[in-house]
């Protein structure tokens, strides 16, 4: 009788340190961390070195008037910040957890593919340019920095379920886990400043 009732403790130990099931918590790393800040930090660097040093003619030049402006890109990044954002945090981390999962995409296809401009994207109507709140460019890049910070600080507090939580990603066409969408998010950046990079390269870009 006690030999049954030892197993019987043990079995009920069991359950309590490993759970019933074969999944287990998915916990972002202290290097999945550091790593996501570093690509934060680098693709805000890129977007203010593109921009330094523009005259106010060069801002507001479009190569064509269907064409964005440096100006007009610089407000869609701004905007994307809070848009994108906002959706992690007030959507995709309410979702329910779910550590049987795992996202196809990785990490390192989200920075190829999407700074890619091979291929074209009508932007969501909120974060168009014509949407922005902001007349300089000096408040626009006052405004992306803040949310730059407040994106980097998200990251850093903790939130260590990110890969347990999904949304479908219509880019890729397959669902992200929170912690892909914040590389998104950065990836989002490199590629307008690649597209504000293509209007420096135009010929009539203004000299100065």
């Amino acid at each position: 009788m006690k030999r049954i009732n030892v197993l019987f403790v043990v079995v009920i130990a069991a359950i309590f340190i490993f759970g019933t099931g074969s999944t287990y918590a998915k916990l972002v790393t202290k290097e999945e961390r550091k790593a996501a800040v570093k690509y934060l930090r680098h693709t805000q660097k890129l977007f203010m070195d593109s921009v330094k040093g523009l005259s106010e003619e060069q801002l507001k030049w479009k190569p064509a008037p269907d064409k964005w402006s440096v100006f007009e890109v610089s407000e869609h990044i701004a905007l994307a910040e809070s848009f994108l954002f906002d959706l992690i945090t007030g959507q995709i981390m309410k979702a329910p957890a779910n550590s049987a999962k795992a996202s196809e995409v990785t990490m390192q296809q989200i920075q190829t593919m999407v700074p890619d401009r091979t291929n074209k994207f009508q932007a969501p109507e909120p974060i168009r340019p014509d949407k922005a709140p902001w007349t300089s460019m000096t408040d626009t890049m006052a405004a992306f920095k803040q949310r730059r910070a407040t994106t980097i600080g998200f990251i850093e507090a903790g939130n260590d379920d990110m890969r347990e939580r999904f949304f479908m990603n219509p880019a890729f066409g397959k669902e992200l886990d929170a912690y892909l969408w914040v590389a998104f998010l950065s990836a989002h950046t490199e590629r307008h400043v690649k597209q504000i990079e293509e209007v420096k390269a135009n010929s009539g870009f203004p000299k100065k």
